[in-house]
């Protein structure tokens, strides 16, 4: 006899295929306006890089394998050989937003709740929606594989939850943790071969990367738990300071609430999330903590999961509070959407919708990289490294001529200033009331545009 196939999911599709088009349209308006910054510029000019035979991001400073280990990455790099344009990062980031609502509205039903409640949490989910739209980074991607493999490990599937899981691997290797954490989830037949999946990335993740040269590894992140993680191991206090810190405290409220709140009648999820988020909340540089960037989108297909399971048991008791969660699981994501997402008149104006997507901030951006050649090396501020981020050379102002933003590199992870030699960029573009850091003798001004002025180094006559 013949199995009969699944039947498609319609409504599924065409709400995920929807989510994908508004991600999409918005962060190409942001990118078209100008409000695009450093991490978009860092992916960027490492696929650009791979096209043309080449691994090095000078924005960073490491190796593209050095930079986390992303495989993926070589993909973008085959894709820009084609048409080298940043459309290939935010259409698959986009995509990954919204094909996450598939294998999520698969958990809804396995938990026996309406997909259209898996559908509403993918759609009103913050973190997941400013992961989306903050520039581009391969964890995003590995989102909707994440979801996966929560789903076929719920439906004890071996084969479909080791593919779905080494696929999120090869977006991110380091998201190790994150397999593990739902392998506690996942029915016990899939747990093995799930457990080596995130092993072997794990070890990945680990060794790949020191091969390459510098990296931006445990020190920058985790040097207050110890020396390294053995000895984070064996001083465990530690680890449970951070972990009771308000920010780390506050950030996993966060997740909780995005996700729904419900999650917390089921323990395991729960604990499921804890080991997920262990790298962000443990992690000393701030930015890992801040509801603005990408961190908090891989544990967003746990704590729906956890959510619609929750859902269940809530939907088997009759007590007061079940009745509560039965009425409410929607109003928690509602909530942090309007106060902490990009459709919160709280979140800055470089990643709030109704700023980037209807105009950009009134300086002449264009202008000022027509005056940039093609084979410049160029030193700029954050807001211009994406429109000039194909190309060898590209510092972050006022590298590589002085000391690195501290906004932008975990403390021990910058590059060092002194590597460079007097002539390493041509043209430096810095905004006004900061150009007395540019070297007088060496680089003389050609054009004042809209705050920015543009100094151009100065050939000595022979």
């Amino acid at each position: 006899m013949v199995a009969r196939r699944a039947p498609v999911d319609r409504a599924g599709l065409v709400a995920a295929m929807a989510l994908a088009v508004v991600v999409f349209v918005l962060s190409w308006l942001r990118h078209r306006n100008h409000w695009s910054g450093f991490d978009l510029a860092i992916f960027d000019q490492a696929a650009w890089q791979l096209a043309h035979g080449r691994s090095h991001i000078s924005i960073v400073e490491r190796h593209v394998l050095a930079d986390h280990l992303s495989p993926v990455l070589f993909l973008f790099g085959f894709l820009y050989r084609l048409v080298p344009t940043t459309t290939w990062l935010l259409g698959a980031q986009a995509l990954a937003v919204g094909a996450t609502v598939l294998p999520m509205r698969g958990v809804a039903r396995h938990f026996g709740q309406p997909p259209s409640r898996a559908t509403l949490l993918v759609a009103l989910s913050s973190p997941l929606l400013a992961a989306g739209l903050f520039d581009f980074h391969p964890s995003t991607l590995a989102v909707p594989f994440l979801a996966a493999a929560i789903y076929y490990g719920l439906e004890a599937r071996p084969m479909p939850t080791v593919l779905a899981a080494g696929a999120a691997a090869l977006c991110r290797a380091d998201i190790a943790l994150v397999l593990l954490a739902i392998a506690i989830v996942t029915a016990p037949r899939v747990r093995r071969p799930l457990v080596a999946v995130a092993l072997l990335a794990g070890a990945a993740s680990a060794v790949v990367p020191g091969r390459f040269g510098e990296t931006n590894g445990w020190a920058p992140h985790f040097g207050h738990l110890g020396s390294s993680p053995t000895q984070a191991l064996i001083q465990p206090w530690r680890v449970a300071a951070e972990l009771l810190s308000p920010g780390s405290l506050s950030i996993f409220l966060l997740w909780i609430i995005a996700g729904g709140v419900v999650v917390l009648f089921r323990p395991r999820w729960v604990l499921a999330l804890v080991v997920a988020g262990l790298p962000v909340l443990l992690s000393r540089w701030s930015g890992t903590k801040s509801p603005l960037f990408h961190y908090g989108a891989p544990m967003v297909p746990l704590v729906i999961g956890g959510t619609l399971a929750g859902l269940a048991v809530a939907a088997a008791r009759h007590d007061r509070w079940s009745r509560r969660a039965e009425l409410a699981w929607w109003s928690g994501p509602v909530f942090l959407l309007l106060l902490l997402s990009p459709v919160s008149p709280l979140f800055p104006d470089s990643q709030r919708v109704w700023t980037f997507a209807f105009g950009d901030d009134g300086r002449d951006v264009a202008g000022v990289v027509a005056l940039v050649g093609e084979d410049d090396a160029v030193s700029a501020g954050n807001g211009l490294l994406p429109q000039l981020s194909q190309r060898e050379h590209l510092y972050l102002y006022p590298l590589p001529f002085g000391s690195a933003p501290t906004d932008f590199f975990a403390e021990g992870s910058e590059p060092d200033s002194s590597q460079y030699g007097p002539d390493a960029v041509d043209v430096i573009v810095a905004q006004q009331g900061e150009e007395d850091l540019v070297p007088a003798d060496r680089f003389e001004v050609v054009a004042r545009l809209d705050g920015f002025v543009v100094f151009r180094r100065i050939v000595p006559t022979p």
